[in-house]
């Protein structure tokens, strides 16, 4: 298993903090460097969060995944909910494969890169934010979860049970 094969990264864009508030546009990404095949193939659904610092609520947020054929090359693009599920924390499930129909040829498609793009914002002013993005693989036939967790930097987020964290980013503004 190459679980390093999952890149995940992100940053701020558009920060913004004066007497009347904070604010910012956080992307949290990730993509598969080379051909996805991890995991259990019967689990259908892996999982992939981010978690930010207090006090910046979500204001809206839109997820992206993007699929790939390996063998044809041609990738298919949709979009994902994101469940908001905590006060700093959201997440995308992520469909590991999916059919398409390509000029008349039913196509594989595998899991290549997504993304999770929040609005931020604080009615206090504050002067940075650290968030935590990461890439929960599923291991069995198990419905992904996460939940925040704390850790030195003061976020952190943490997958259920048989959801192995593959891909890991912080990043701060």
């Amino acid at each position: 298993m190459a679980s390093s094969n999952c890149e995940v990264y992100g940053g701020f864009n558009n920060f913004t903090s004066n007497s009347s508030g904070s604010s910012t546009q956080m992307v949290a990404a990730f993509r598969w460097k080379g051909k996805y095949s991890e995991g259990n193939s019967f689990a259908s659904k892996d999982i992939f969060a981010v978690t930010w610092s207090s006090p910046f609520i979500e204001r809206s947020s839109r997820g992206y995944l993007s699929y790939v054929n390996t063998h044809y090359g041609d990738t298919v693009d949709t979009t994902a909910t994101v469940n908001a599920d905590d006060l700093y924390l959201s997440s995308i499930q992520v469909i590991k494969n999916e059919s398409t129909v390509v000029n008349g040829d039913v196509r594989g498609h595998w899991i290549d890169a997504g993304s999770i793009i929040s609005e931020l914002s604080t009615k206090t002013k504050t002067p940075d934010i650290v968030a935590y993005a990461a890439y929960g693989l599923n291991t069995a036939y198990a419905s992904p979860s996460v939940s925040v967790g704390k850790d030195s930097a003061g976020v952190g987020l943490s997958f259920g049970s048989k959801i192995k964290n593959v891909g890991s980013a912080r990043f701060y503004n």
